[in-house]
């Protein structure tokens, strides 16, 4: 079985950048374009991950990590986080909000896909 990872980037350009990294690396990608987006996706199917930038804030004005901690079916969905907000205040503000671990801007790529690997697993399941 795949692994599938929430892709949340607002930029066209950044998400398939993103997405073909982790379809390549074997990963199933569903992409969502914002928050409200992000939510419906991960509540409709949970992923493994949810990849996103820091912060996403959503239009009813809270984050989409505590948004997603809220509800049973997300709550232990790893976040994992590609900002340019990494002060000490920025990171805190993250793990309060439910993000697991922020990677700074810019990211190398396999240093992404390590952060992938070791949050949401292999990129192939092996079936039971």
């Amino acid at each position: 079985m795949q692994t599938t990872v929430l892709l949340v980037e607002p930029h066209a350009e950044a998400r398939d950048i993103f997405a073909t990294v982790l379809r390549h690396a074997g990963y199933a990608v569903v992409e969502a374009r914002d928050g409200e987006d992000a939510v419906r996706l991960a509540l409709a199917s949970p992923p493994d991950l949810v990849v996103c930038g820091f912060p996403v804030v959503l239009a009813t004005g809270g984050e989409l990590g505590e948004v997603l901690r809220g509800h049973a079916a997300t709550a232990r969905v790893p976040i994992l986080a590609v900002s340019s907000h990494v002060f000490p205040e920025d990171l805190a503000r993250a793990r309060r909000g439910g993000i697991d671990e922020v990677l700074p801007k810019p990211v190398a790529l396999a240093r992404l896909l390590e952060a992938v690997e070791r949050l949401a697993g292999p990129a192939a399941q092996p079936d039971p």
